[in-house]
C-alpha cells in the first residue's frame, strides 16, 4: 500500500507537530507516585510516606491543606509528628496559607485533634486555620476519615496514614502522590 507522498519539509513539520503534541499531553497529564509505610521490600522503589509528607510541607509556597482523622500528641512521644507540626509552623511563618481539617471526635482521655494540635503548636507562631466537620448528633459512627495533604493545589498525597509515628514509620500504609490537575479537585473537595 502506498502512502501519501510528503516532501522532506512537510514530513519534518509532521514530526515536529507530533513531538510538540506529546509534550503538551505529558505536561497536562497528572504524575503519580505510590507512597508506602512498612517493611522494606527488596527491589521496591516506593517512596516512604514520611519523606513525601516532608517534601509537601517544606515545598509549599502559597497554600497548604492538611486533612486528617487522627493527630498524635506531643506527650505520646511522637517525634515525627513534632517535625510535621514544626514544618506546618514554618510554612505559616513563610507566609503559606495553612488550613488543617480534623475530625472533631473526643478521645477517651477527653482531648480532641484540635486541642492536641493547638497544644503542640509552637509559641509565638500564628495558628493555622483549623476546621472540623461537625458531626450530626446521634450518629456515633460517622467520622472525617480522610488523610490528605495538598501543596499549592498542584501536589497532593492521598493516603491511609494518619499523622502518627506508627503511620509514618511502623504501620503498613499505602498512598498515592498526585501532581497536576487532580490536586486542584482534591483541594476543592476537602474544603466543602
Amino acid at each position: 500500500a502506498a502512502g501519501p507522498d510528503l516532501s522532506g519539509p512537510a514530513l519534518a513539520l509532521v514530526l515536529r507537530t507530533s513531538v510538540a503534541s506529546v509534550a503538551a499531553f505529558r505536561r497536562q497529564a497528572p504524575a503519580t507516585q505510590v507512597v508506602w509505610t512498612g517493611p522494606k521490600v527488596e527491589g521496591s522503589f516506593l517512596r516512604a510516606t514520611k519523606e513525601v509528607v516532608r517534601e509537601l510541607l517544606r515545598g509549599a509556597q502559597a497554600e497548604l491543606l492538611v486533612v486528617g482523622y487522627w493527630i498524635a500528641a506531643r506527650d505520646d512521644g511522637e517525634g515525627i509528628i513534632e517535625e510535621v507540626i514544626a514544618s506546618l509552623a514554618d510554612a505559616v511563618t513563610r507566609g503559606v496559607l495553612v488550613s488543617v481539617v480534623v475530625d472533631e471526635r473526643v478521645r477517651p482521655d477527653g482531648r480532641d485533634n484540635r486541642r492536641i494540635l493547638v497544644s503542640a503548636w509552637p509559641i509565638g507562631v500564628a495558628l493555622p486555620k483549623i476546621l472540623t466537620w461537625r458531626l450530626p448528633p446521634g450518629d456515633q459512627h460517622l467520622k472525617l476519615h480522610a488523610k490528605v495533604l495538598v501543596a499549592d493545589r498542584r501536589d497532593a498525597l492521598v493516603t491511609s496514614a494518619n499523622l502518627t509515628s506508627y503511620a509514618m514509620d511502623r504501620n503498613m500504609e499505602m498512598g498515592v502522590r498526585i501532581a497536576g490537575h487532580p490536586a486542584i479537585d482534591i483541594a476543592r473537595q476537602d474544603r466543602k
